[in-house]
């Protein structure tokens, strides 16, 4: 049953965009956002978005290096 003009659920959109002079530092960038989001889920995270270098070496399980993998592909 629609409910009353202006009151109802709604949609949010959010894109993340990510510009460097390279592709390969632009894909770097995007993957310290990615492992920030994936240490946020563990209850980590909270010094902000790591560096490329913290990033590279963040000890990601299976699961979560085919979640980063799946979102470098967006």
């Amino acid at each position: 049953m629609p409910g009353k003009m202006g009151i109802g659920p709604e949609v949010i959109i959010t894109v993340s965009i990510f510009c460097a002079e390279t592709t390969e530092q632009s894909r770097n960038i995007a993957r310290s956002s990615i492992i920030w989001g994936i240490q946020k889920e563990k209850g980590e995270g909270k010094n902000g978005i790591p560096s490329i270098k913290e990033a590279a070496e963040d000890p990601l399980s299976i699961q979560e290096k085919e979640l980063v993998a799946k979102m470098e592909k967006k």
